[in-house]
């Protein structure tokens, strides 16, 4: 079961509209280890968008730490992490000693940290580094790479 996270009311209503089967939450990530609000830019959006403009919305922003353990879940087998340039920010809200990812796709090419730095975060926490594509950076804990997919069909 996956978990999606959106934090665009417009786009989090398109997405439950697909019907995927994982948990839904309309949440930003914190940037902290603590919940948090934000204010999320809207700009060049529609629907409730176009009327706040360049305002933004307020919205709860939560450690994907705290999401995951509230689905009792320890390992991911796959987090793509695309956070319009607060991606490190995420990152080190992580207790890398409570929860592992078997593959990340991480956008690094708006990281103020810089891709180096990114990369040695991860690094430093046991995991390798697998390449880069246009804008995302690939990771992956030797461990559970070598390790079969657990994929079960829940119709």
């Amino acid at each position: 079961m996956g978990l999606l996270i959106e934090p665009n009311p417009t786009t989090f209503t398109a997405l439950l509209n697909k019907n995927r089967k994982a948990y839904s939450v309309n949440t930003a990530l914190a940037v902290t280890p603590e919940a948090a609000e934000v204010t999320l830019g809207l700009r060049g959006r529609s629907g409730i968008l176009s009327v706040l403009r360049d305002r933004g919305i307020r919205v709860k922003a939560l450690p994907v730490y705290s999401l995951l353990r509230a689905l009792g879940v320890t390992v991911v087998d796959f987090l793509s992490l695309d956070v319009e340039s607060s991606e490190v920010k995420v990152l080190k809200t992580i207790p890398w000693d409570e929860v592992k990812f078997r593959l990340m796709c991480i956008e690094y090419q708006t990281s103020p940290e810089g891709f180096e730095y990114m990369k040695n975060l991860l690094t430093s926490n046991g995991y390798s580094f697998l390449g880069v594509t246009k804008i995302d950076a690939w990771f992956g804990l030797p461990e559970l790479l070598s390790k079969d997919l657990n994929i079960s069909n829940t119709e």
